[in-house]
């Protein structure tokens, strides 16, 4: 598999979990996920921002994840 085909994989991945994330209600971003310790909004930010660039970042808000701060945002890191 060519390196194109693989990230059109990965964008077409990112989308979806994008997606995914944005239907929530708001009651369910609270919720304890199976990671022990994070709820879905901690997994829902290092899912999506696992790859994107400080610079894309600018004015995201930032939450506490187990003791670190995490910015949170989906649509734009959807994106390569």
């Amino acid at each position: 598999m060519d390196s194109d085909t693989v990230w059109q994989h990965i964008d077409s991945e990112r989308a979806w979990m994008a997606d995914f994330l944005e239907s929530l209600p708001a009651e369910d971003w609270q919720r304890p996920s199976l990671c022990a310790g994070w709820t879905v909004r901690d997994v829902g930010a290092h899912l999506t921002l696992a790859q994107t660039p400080v610079r894309d970042l600018h004015g995201q808000r930032s939450a506490r994840v187990s003791g670190t701060t995490c910015l949170c945002g989906t649509r734009r890191s959807a994106a390569r």
